[in-house]
């Protein structure tokens, strides 16, 4: 991946970055510092249209509830009113199913960087020889 310095979504724009660097570290404590966004942009500039749809309109509707609410986008929310926000979004079954959606996107880039494999108990000296399976049944 390129370099923090000369980095530019490929994807998103740059509010929608901002949006996902401080969501992602509100669902994630850390994920920013994974660099998370960076690797969602990337899997999204080539993912189908239909993915691509579905995140931008699961990110605008949390930019947008954010703005309705406290008057400014979420990048430029608080700490406490970002969780106050999501925590509330969360509840509700008209959304529920868009900030899973994020959160998934979320979770997986987190858990697939070095730091969160580290966090994961991976220490750099080995590979896993096989993953556990699903316990959950057929999906």
């Amino acid at each position: 991946m390129r370099g923090a310095t000369d980095w530019n979504p490929l994807f998103l724009n740059a509010e929608q970055d901002k949006t996902l660097v401080a969501l992602a570290d509100v669902v994630v404590p850390g994920a920013a510092s994974a660099k998370v966004d960076q690797f969602i942009d990337l899997l999204l500039s080539v993912d189908t249209a239909e993915h691509q749809r579905d995140f931008d309109g699961a990110l605008a509707a949390v930019d947008e509830e954010a703005k309705k609410r406290f008057g400014r986008g979420f990048a430029s929310l608080t700490q406490s009113e970002r969780e106050m926000l999501l925590t509330d979004y969360s509840k509700r079954d008209v959304q529920r199913e868009e900030f899973q959606n994020l959160k998934e996107w979320i979770v997986g880039a987190y858990y697939s960087s070095e730091q969160g494999m580290r966090e994961l108990g991976w220490n750099g000296n080995y590979a896993f020889e096989s993953y556990p399976g699903c316990e959950h049944g057929e999906h």
